[in-house]
C-alpha cells in the first residue's frame, strides 16, 4: 500500500558506503557500526561520536528499565548482548563517556556494567 504523504523509505534510507555519517556543516565524523550478531532484535545499528564522547546504545542499552527479551531472544541472543556490551566498553575504554540508552536515561560508564549484569542475572534464571 503506498502512502504519498507518508515517509519515503525507498527515496530517503540508502546504504551507507563508509562506516560513518558526517554533517554537511561539521567537522566531527560519526561512526556507525551495524555488524552486531542478534540480540534484543535481529538487527542493531549504533552512531558514536567519539570527539563528544557520545555512544547512542539504542536498544543495546536499558537504564534502569526492563530490557526486552521476550519472543526471539534466547539464551544464544544473550550471550551475544553481552558480548556486544564487552566490545562496546573495550571500544570506549580511553576516557568519560556518556552513553545513550534505547531506554531508560543517559549514563556513565556503571550503564554498561550494569546492563551486563542485568543479562548475566537474566542468564542464570533461565
Amino acid at each position: 500500500m503506498t502512502n504519498p504523504e507518508g515517509f519515503d523509505y525507498a527515496g530517503i534510507v540508502q546504504v551507507l558506503e563508509t562506516p560513518f555519517l558526517k554533517l554537511s556543516s561539521e567537522p566531527t565524523k560519526i561512526e556507525v557500526q551495524c555488524d552486531y550478531p542478534g540480540s534484543e532484535c535481529g538487527h542493531m545499528t549504533t552512531p558514536c561520536i567519539p570527539e563528544q564522547r557520545a555512544f547512542l546504545g539504542f536498544d543495546l542499552l536499558y537504564n534502569h528499565v526492563h530490557a526486552w527479551c521476550g519472543t526471539g531472544v534466547g539464551k544464544a541472543e544473550v550471550e551475544n548482548w553481552i558480548h556486544s556490551l564487552d566490545a562496546i566498553k573495550k571500544k570506549t575504554a580511553d576516557a568519560e563517556w556518556t552513553f545513550y540508552c534505547g531506554h531508560g536515561s543517559a549514563g556513565k560508564r556503571e550503564t554498561l556494567s550494569n546492563m551486563k549484569g542485568y543479562l548475566r542475572d537474566l542468564l542464570l534464571t533461565d
